[in-house]
């Protein structure tokens, strides 16, 4: 059979949660199959409906979007079939991963009672989760918009979101000065275990890479920072804060993890970059190397950078793609006066109301500026392709700017009836979501 013991036992119990459900129709049954599987009668039968209808829900929509997808797909390939003409082999893909956003927005998901705080995209499937001021965290489809689950257990302002590489886990955290993780891989997103260990509110997280993994197995960590001037870092299995980063003298109101190696070797063999900002304006590079699990692992970290141009508030901090820095590698040569091979470069949004991106080959140097925002802007990120880095604004806007010309390419104006605080692009479905103050999640197709 291919199922564990687990999976097993947790089946048996839906089948019997169902028959119970179902009264006297299978009253029979219910005492049957409890005895041969081993399991209690309940005294009452759960209210709603159970684990094996959700489930059977879920797949039939899955279902669905299967059949939706194989249509698109064949109408795809039937139109290029009667368009003609060879193409070289790579352009199709390439063109499709520069998609931009465009307006109107696809899917306006509405439930939240207060502001949207954060959005993060699930790095496999095509779902987008929410975080808002009012406490909870949303679980959207992208593709249908509709609401997949709200997530409960935090007692403040949710400030911040991000899903484990493999997107097994999403982390969430908040003004309650916790961090919560979510199950995620079984579709049930309950909270397996709370971090506790700031001094204040808590303001972003962002997960590092575990040494030879790609998800949140054994050996992953997380890094949170928050108002007490600290980042600090938590192994993922066993709950434990495994080191705290200081240096900033005031609120870290980001933090970001590259997305592959490129720390300094002293830090060890499983060295990666860490960015942060805040509201001492500065933004600082660390080389951070962690052990393995247990919370045993000694961690290694030093600031290797520190990035000043901001006159204001640091809001956003991130990391860019091999495809970022290969489109930036002409100007991180020019500003470091040799070769950009192997960059690393690192994007902020102040409410200076610029985006700076940052060469760290160049020794930190600050090769692009853009401002074309008239407000703060909230948050900054790389497009998947490489080619642009996008930002969102309290001017209501969307704004995507080409690395390469250095000149603002695609501008949603109005994307919001109010302050636009969060975005998130996905990586491989061509999405991108939007929070705002006006309690709302937009979701814009990009072609």
């Amino acid at each position: 059979m291919v199922l564990t013991a687990k999976q097993r036992q947790d089946l048996d119990a839906a089948i019997l949660e169902y028959l119970c459900g179902r009264g006297d129709a299978f009253a029979t049954s219910v005492s049957a199959f409890a005895a041969d599987a081993g399991l209690e009668v309940p005294a009452q039968p759960a209210a709603g409906p159970g684990l094996l209808e959700k489930k059977w829900t879920s797949v039939v929509r899955l279902q669905r979007k299967v059949l939706d997808l194989e249509a698109k797909l064949a109408a795809m390939v039937s139109e290029q079939s009667s368009a003609g003409g060879a193409q070289r082999p790579g352009r199709e893909k390439a063109a499709g991963a520069r998609l931009l956003p465009r307006a109107p927005a696809k899917h306006l998901l509405a439930g939240h009672r207060s502001s949207v705080t954060a959005v993060a995209m699930h790095p496999v499937y095509s779902l987008v989760a929410s975080a808002s001021e009012d406490a909870s965290v949303r679980i959207w489809d992208l593709e249908t918009g509709e609401l997949e689950k709200t997530l409960k257990g935090h007692t403040n302002v949710v400030q911040g979101l991000a899903f484990s590489p493999d997107g097994a886990l999403l982390a969430s955290c908040s003004a309650d000065v916790s961090v919560k993780l979510w199950n995620c891989a079984d579709g049930t997103y309950e909270c397996t275990r709370t971090l506790r260990g700031h001094d204040h509110t808590v303001s972003a997280v962002a997960w590092l890479r575990a040494p030879g993994s790609a998800g949140a197995g054994e050996g992953a960590h997380l890094a949170s920072c928050g108002r007490d001037q600290t980042i600090r870092l938590w192994d993922a299995t066993t709950g434990y804060c495994v080191g705290t980063l200081s240096g900033h003298d005031a609120w870290v109101r980001s933090v970001a993890a590259a997305r592959s190696g490129g720390g300094d070797s002293a830090a060890g063999g499983g060295a990666q970059l860490l960015a942060s900002g805040g509201n001492d304006a500065v933004v600082r590079v660390w080389t951070v190397g962690v052990g393995g699990g247990g919370g045993s692992g000694a961690v290694v970290a030093k600031c290797a950078y520190e990035l000043r141009g901001h006159t204001h508030v640091v809001e956003s901090v991130a990391f860019s793609s091999a495809a970022a820095d290969r489109a930036l590698a002409t100007a991180a040569a020019a500003a470091a006066g040799r070769g950009g091979g192997g960059a690393q470069h690192v994007v902020s949004g102040s409410r200076d109301k610029t985006v700076r991106v940052w060469s760290l080959p160049a020794g930190g140097a600050c090769i692009a500026t853009f401002g074309e925002h008239s407000n703060w802007v909230r948050q900054v990120a790389f497009h998947p392709c490489g080619a642009y880095a996008l930002s969102c604004s309290d001017d209501r806007s969307v704004r995507v700017f080409d690395l390469k010309t250095c000149r603002c390419v695609r501008a949603l104006e109005d994307a919001h009836a109010h302050f636009v605080t969060s975005l998130a692009m996905h990586d491989a479905a061509p999405y991108l979501a939007t929070g705002g103050v006006d309690k709302a999640v937009h979701v814009w197709e990009c072609h």
